[in-house]
Parts: structure tokens; C-alpha cells; sequence
């Protein structure tokens, strides 16, 4: 893996072999278009914390969902929105994904665009349009979906019962709090909900710890691939202690 934690500009495009890549912050135009020539590239992460997001004139999402990387299996991404300059594509080959984003739909866009995706870990800062129901084909492949949300106004059972609803073959859910140690669910039980909209549902857990730190998609060798625990997990039998 190449890790880069840089100040001053910084052009990869001499580095064809790379098949891993971490950045410490979302980056600039330059180096963005610099990574376009990694044509290698199977895993992807952008660490920064999504309060401090650099809003780059060309983001690296864009890159990402309009499959200009064709081998990217992995990635971790800051903000994601939806805007009239994005063109989506058919990713073929992504299998796991962490995404921040305060728009909803974006959660619609990236199941139509990812259709082998397995693991989707997705951090809801806020809700900039809340629909009553999607007109989207429910994704087949999804088997694992973590849900993070920065404040308790954006949880409730109906945006829960709205992103399960499109997602039938998920065996590993949970909800997370991001901000401080109040219950993550505010009001009804999710658990019908889980009954009717996850039938094979092995694993729910509800995360109230004082503090949930954002998720890192690779392990210590940086070959980390969600589908490699997401069906062999032991705990998939269990329910969080907090989820009744």
C-alpha cells in the first residue's frame, strides 16, 4: 500500500503498479487527475474526517462511480453528492464501500451503480431530501449494511424501514451513533421492520457507545475485503444487546 500524507502537491501518475492506496485527505484537482493513471488500483481510501472535508473542484467520487478505476474492489470515500455535474456509471467490480453523505438519495444512486457491492458502510451527516419510498430494483448482493448517523433527528423507523427496503439479501445490519451515548434508535422497535424487510437477517446490532469511531475498511495488511467476514462472521446468530 502507498500511504500519502502530503502538504504540497504531489503527482502519482508514474506509479502504474499500484494496487493500494491511502490518502489522509480528500484530494485536489492535481493529484486527483494525477491518480486517473493508476490503472491498477484495486483499493482505495480517502481517512479524513468528514467535518474537514476540502471541497475539491473535481472530488475523487467522481472518478470512482464513473468506473474510471476498473479493478477498485475497495474503497473509502468523504462526502458523496449528487450534482448535476456528476455522470454515473456501472461499477462492475466494487465489492465494499465506506461513503459519507447528507443527501439520501445518494444511498439509491450507489446501489444502481454498484450491483456487486456485498459490504456498504454509509455515514448520514444529515438528510437533505427525505422521500417516502425509492424507485429503485432492490439490490441482490448486498449482505452486509452499517448505518452511521451523526445526530439522533436523523434516526428513526421510518428512514430505517426506507433503506431496508431495497436491500433483501442483507445478513449483517447494524445502526451506529457517531456523537455522544444516548440510545441510537428514538422511538419503535426496529425489529418488525427487520422481520419484514431482512428475511435472512443473521446478525442486528445497535451501537449506543459514548463514541463510535468512523470505520476503516482495511485490516492491518491493508488486504481487506468485506466479503472475506461478511459471510463467515461467528457472531451473525446474535442480536446486540441494545436492539430489543
Amino acid at each position: 500500500m502507498l500511504d500519502v500524507d502530503y502538504e504540497d502537491p504531489i503527482d502519482l501518475s508514474s506509479f502504474h503498479a499500484i494496487r493500494s492506496l491511502r490518502l489522509s485527505r480528500e484530494p485536489d484537482c492535481g493529484l486527483s487527475h494525477s491518480i486517473l493513471e493508476l490503472c491498477n488500483l484495486e483499493r482505495l481510501y480517502v481517512t479524513n474526517d468528514s467535518s474537514m472535508i476540502f471541497e475539491a473542484q473535481n472530488p475523487l467520487s467522481i472518478f470512482v462511480f464513473g468506473n474510471y478505476f476498473p479493478r477498485l474492489r475497495t474503497c473509502q470515500l468523504s462526502q458523496v453528492k449528487l450534482n448535476k455535474d456528476y455522470i454515473w456509471s456501472i461499477v462492475p467490480s466494487l465489492r465494499s464501500l465506506y461513503i459519507s453523505t447528507d443527501d439520501i438519495l445518494v444511498y439509491t444512486q450507489i446501489l444502481e451503480s454498484c450491483p456487486s457491492l456485498v459490504h456498504l458502510c454509509i455515514e448520514f451527516s444529515n438528510h437533505k431530501c427525505m422521500v417516502s419510498s425509492f424507485d429503485c430494483t432492490p439490490h441482490q448482493f448486498l449482505r452486509r449494511l452499517d448505518l452511521y448517523f451523526q445526530y439522533i433527528r436523523l434516526i428513526n423507523s421510518q428512514t430505517i424501514d426506507l433503506l431496508l427496503s431495497v436491500v433483501p439479501n442483507v445478513i449483517y445490519f447494524s445502526i451506529n451513533r457517531i456523537r455522544n451515548n444516548r440510545n441510537p434508535v428514538t422511538d419503535d422497535s426496529p425489529v418488525p421492520i427487520l422481520y419484514e424487510r431482512l428475511p435472512k437477517l443473521r446478525h442486528f446490532h445497535i451501537n449506543s457507545m459514548h463514541y463510535t469511531p468512523r470505520p476503516i475498511l482495511f485490516d492491518s495488511d491493508g488486504d481487506s475485503d468485506s466479503d472475506s467476514h461478511s459471510d463467515s462472521d461467528d457472531g451473525f446468530d446474535s442480536v446486540g444487546d441494545d436492539a430489543l
